[in-house]
């Protein structure tokens, strides 16, 4: 996942290989090319970001596919942001898409430069996560610009559902996976719940995570990686989505077993255990958590639909999105053992 942002001190050279494709690109002007990310997905993207010398702000940025899926991806991700233009006009932080350029055969999208590092920058900072202001101000600051963004693009009303092709994806990254039958199960059941409410349509970022949030003078200026997005769709996606992603990473840098500082009742004691304190325990993080999608509910008209409803279909949504198999089976087993949780708290 990779954003579009000013120059950061995790910023890259341009790999040797990449080079002589760069150097022809900017024969015409000065301009300092800058790597600000290179997946390390199946179908990689490498984005790069061309400044004029003695700027921090990119003039403009390209992302160039490495395989055909990747191109695929991101000429899906062109479609969504032209499509929001067409729309709807200027969008809070959304890039323009400007003329595209080949690469090694390939096309790849150049959209204008934003303001702002991402927030994943700060939320790796030494103690920003265990600090109850500084978190809040993130879980704000994106409240608003979903606000915005979702109240610009408002659309009908219709009943809640999780995307219908979903059983489908599963079917097809885990036919021979256990886990896939009590998945199909649930997710039946977890549609008839959501099936009960209706919310606004509106536009959907898809991939709602603070590496894809940028951020400048305390403020949203920016929102990138549009690959998942829609001009129309469930705008629960994007509550669930920054919730789930900000609190998988609390416990990054605590040690296994360890208590994770500033969260009482929060251990390192495997993969999702950040999700799991979230939904499950008690402290200033979890209500955050969850005030974060109730409110959210209620601006969309849907104020009596379970905060743990609208994280489950969340889960799911990560787990047939994610390039990573690996990844994505950490969230299917984290969605199962919630499930679990969730149906003893009911009962």
């Amino acid at each position: 996942m990779s954003g579009l942002a000013a120059v950061t001190p995790l910023a890259q050279p341009v790999p040797k290989a990449l080079l002589p494709f760069f150097e022809n690109l900017m024969e015409c002007a000065d301009f300092v090319a800058v790597v600000l990310g290179a997946s390390k997905d199946p179908n990689p993207k490498v984005t790069v970001a061309l400044l004029a010398r003695g700027s921090v702000r990119p003039s403009f940025v390209i992302k160039a596919p490495m395989t055909d899926a990747a191109e695929a991806a991101v000429l899906r991700e062109e479609k969504v942001i032209k499509g929001l233009w067409s729309r709807f006009g200027q969008l809070p932080g959304i890039p323009r898409v400007l003329p595209s350029v080949d690469f090694q055969g390939r096309r790849a999208m150049v959209v204008s430069g934003l303001q702002g590092t991402p927030m994943f920058t700060s939320y790796h900072r030494r103690r920003h996560t265990t600090r109850p202001k500084l978190v809040a101000a993130d879980f704000t600051a994106v409240q608003g610009w979903l606000e915005s963004f979702q109240l610009q693009t408002l659309g009908p009303r219709v009943p809640v559902t999780i995307d219908s092709g979903m059983q489908e994806q599963l079917e097809n990254r885990f036919r021979d996976d256990e886990l896939l039958a009590p998945t199909v199960e649930i997710l039946a059941k977890l549609n008839t719940r959501l099936g009960q409410h209706s919310v606004h349509q509106a536009a959907v970022h898809g991939d709602l995570w603070c590496g894809n949030v940028l951020v400048a003078e305390r403020r949203i200026s920016g929102v990138v990686d549009w690959e998942l997005g829609a001009g129309e769709g469930n705008p629960l996606r994007d509550l669930g989505r920054f919730a789930i992603t900000y609190a998988l990473y609390l416990d990054r840098h605590t040690k296994s077993s360890k208590s994770v500082s500033g969260h009482p009742g929060l251990r390192a004691d495997g993969w999702g255990a950040g999700v799991r304190y979230a939904v499950e325990g008690d402290g200033w993080f979890c209500e955050l958590f969850r005030s974060f999608i109730r409110s959210g509910l209620v601006r969309l008209g849907a104020p009596n639909l379970d905060w743990r409803d609208v994280v489950q279909a969340g889960l799911l949504e990560i787990v047939v999105t994610a390039d990573d198999h690996a990844f994505a089976r950490q969230h299917l087993e984290l969605f199962l053992e919630l499930d679990d949780s969730t149906r003893k708290r009911r009962s």
